[in-house]
Order: C-alpha cells, then structure tokens, then sequence
C-alpha cells in the first residue's frame, strides 16, 4: 500500500488530503519526501508544517485558501491531530471543525495536506473522522516486522540497482533489529561506501554500528571459542566509551543463559522458528546463537554460566577493582 501511494505521488497523481496512521515514523517520512521532491517544495516557499495541539485549524485553512504569488501548490504538513482520537485531555486550542469538514468537501485545487496522526487508532465514531477518512488517501504507518523491513529492503535494492549479496542484508538486518529506520540509514552509508560494487557481509561488519548487545554477543563468541584477547579488547574499549563493568557482565550473563535455554530447546527437537517463539527473542538473534552453541554441550555452557555468576558474586563482595575482576574472570573461563 505504501509504494503503491509513494508510486502515484511520483507519477504526479496527487491526492488532496493524505491521512497517515500509525506511530511508524520511517512511512510518514517516506510519504512526505516524496511529495517534496514531486512538488518542488525544496525553496520552502510553498510548504508549511503546523502542530494542532498549537495552531487552530481554520488558522491553518485561512492558509490554504490564501492565493499564492510565489509557488502554484503548496504543501501543509499537520502534526497530531488529536481531535481525530478518543483524547478527551483538556487543550488549549479550538478547532472550528465544522469550517474543516466544509473545505474537505470542497478543497483547494493547489494544495496537499499531509495528516500525520501516530496513534494506534483513531475514533471512528466521530464525524470528522469519518468525514477525514472519506476524503483522504489512508497510509498505515504501523511499525515493520522483520519480514516486511527484509522485504522493503529487497525491493529498494531492486529499484536502485544495488547489488547486495544475501549473507549481507542478513547481518545488516541482525544488526539493526530489523528496524526499518535504522536499517535504510545504514543500507544508504554502505551504498555510498561501496560506490557501485557489491555491498559484502564483511562490508556490513565493518561500516554499521553495533549496538552494546551485539558487542557483548561478540565478547560470548569469543568467550566460548577461547579467544580471550579479542573478548578483552571488546571490553576495554566498552570502558573506554564510558560503560560500566557490571553492566556488560550482566548482559553477558544473559547472554550466555540464552545460549543455554537455545542448546535445551535444539535437543527437544525445537525449530529456529520456534526457540524465537518460545524464547520471545528477535529471530536473528536465535539464529546467531545456534551457530555459536553447535559444537558446546550443555555442560560446557552451564560451566561458562556459573563461573559468571561467581565473578558477579565477587564484583559485588570483594574489594578488589570491578575491571580486574571481570578481566581474570575472562581469563580462567
């Protein structure tokens, strides 16, 4: 639905009145660009945005009505349309909504008003909600799944021709959570760095952030193969970026006891699909941790467990300095 309105903007057939619901920010910017970039709004003379928890609306279609001497359309954004919710908190601004329901039925020739409403849902039993909903194009702007970021990805790499190899948009996708926003912020640093070839996994380590749980999944990693170096240069360059010792162990120690409910899960025959469904746990994540725990008993893991549990016992009861403690307990493992 998105790119089917997104492809109708840009085939210049535009609706006078966009109504975007949802609290999924990327969409509505998505939406909203694309009617800049149509309508040439770039020189700001013919785009207005308005809050309506502070700007009445008939201020706003005074607006609209205005003949312009400097642009032929004009665009008007309108943030949080509270009026269109069940909110019965107390606001300071009127809303002439009768004058709004008389210019929906009869808009303006030369202008676009773009409604960004990021609420779950809004009143269907009120007359201007119905009335806004009859005369608008309608954008669900709820949040992506994983499957629909994967997908908008898939397709954005289609239309700019940007070869992307498959391991790669799975890293990228593991690395940001899926979340959309995120994930085209880091898809379009790596075009620009890539330049034209093709967008490799090892490109994708390199260039998109990590956030502290995926740098604390890495010290786990290293942590079970036995490269306690590289576990160690994670960590200090974690206290180096102002972390906190007890805080990384405590994700690591949840770290490790998801590798252990996963190893439990794998044994009674469970699928990726269904450990994620189970555990709660973001898929990618599942899928990390069963390449790591092959190969590690139960044993193995429930030693690395408790050794952690004692290191958190003596960060919390002995004198000794918190860093040291946590470095000799990655050593002894």
């Amino acid at each position: 639905m998105v790119n089917s309105v997104i492809k109708h903007i840009e085939e210049g057939q535009l609706s006078p009145s966009y109504l975007i619901v949802g609290e999924e920010v990327y969409i509505a910017e998505q939406i909203i660009q694309t009617l800049k970039k149509k309508m040439n709004t770039s020189d700001g003379l013919n785009e207005w945005h308005y809050d309506l928890e502070e700007t009445p609306i008939q201020t706003i279609i005074d607006e609209a009505e205005e003949v312009s001497f400097f642009a032929e359309q004009k665009l008007i954004i309108l943030e949080h349309p509270y009026f269109l919710t069940s909110d019965k908190k107390h606001r300071k601004i009127s809303h002439d909504l009768e004058r709004l329901s008389h210019y929906l039925e009869h808009p303006c020739d030369q202008v676009v008003m773009v409604w960004v409403a990021p609420y779950d849902k809004l009143d269907e039993r009120k007359k201007i909600t119905k009335q806004l909903k009859k005369n608008s194009t309608i954008v669900e702007a709820k949040k992506f799944t994983l499957a629909e970021t994967k997908q908008w990805v898939l397709a954005t790499l289609e239309k700019r021709k940007i070869m992307m190899e498959a391991d790669a948009v799975e890293e990228l996708l593991y690395l940001t959570q899926g979340k959309i926003d995120i994930t085209m912020k880091e898809l379009e640093k790596l075009t620009l760095y890539t330049n034209g070839d093709v967008i490799t996994k090892a490109v994708v380590q390199q260039l998109v952030s990590k956030s502290l749980e995926h740098r604390i999944f890495d010290i786990a990693e290293y942590l079970l193969h036995q490269q306690k170096e590289e576990a160690l240069m994670i960590y200090r360059d974690l206290l180096h970026k102002g972390e906190d010792t007890i805080k990384i162990h405590y994700i690591l120690v949840m770290q490790i006891r998801l590798f252990i409910q996963v190893r439990i899960l794998q044994e009674r025959h469970y699928s990726q699909s269904q450990i994620a469904e189970v555990l709660k746990v973001h898929p990618f994540r599942v899928k990390k941790a069963i390449q790591q725990v092959n190969g590690y008993s139960l044993e193995y893991l429930g030693g690395v467990f408790n050794r952690l549990i004692e290191g958190e016992y003596a960060m919390k009861t002995s004198v000794m300095d918190q860093s040291l403690i946590f470095e000799l307990l990655i050593l002894d493992i």
